[in-house]
């Protein structure tokens, strides 16, 4: 008997920690995820035309850049944490070319990326 007790209490003492550790895991997620959505970078692109194909191929590399800066602290070395990156900065790129709503700039990005992404085309009053 003692020793089936024994082993409950092993039990509910693994389960404590291991509840515990995913809590910890949890939080530590959502604290870094916090400071990242927090984070911002202006990009400048007054000195391009990014009507052009040049000009927007810069601006998009200022963008990827910036993206990279800001979900950087994501990664952690590990796969998961890499991927975690990548879907941040993949997702701040396309937000921010979803802003600028340049043609030349969409036109780069659906080149460079499997997802192409649509530009708004702003229509006028109705009729």
């Amino acid at each position: 008997m003692n020793t089936n007790i024994a082993s409950m209490r092993l039990r509910g003492l693994v389960a404590t920690a291991m509840f515990g550790a995913l809590a910890l895991g949890v939080a530590s997620l959502s604290n870094a995820s916090d400071s990242i959505e927090a984070r911002e970078i202006t990009v400048q692109y007054a000195d391009l035309n990014v009507s052009t194909t040049h000009g927007a191929a810069m601006f998009y590399g200022r963008i990827r850049t910036a993206a990279e800066a800001v979900c950087s602290p994501l990664s952690h070395g590990d796969l998961s944490s890499k991927m975690h990156r990548n879907d941040c900065a993949s997702q701040s790129i396309a937000a921010a070319v979803s802003k600028v709503n340049q043609g030349a700039l969409f036109a780069v990005y659906n080149a460079k990326n499997a997802q192409p992404l649509l530009m708004m085309v702003a229509a006028g009053p109705p009729r």
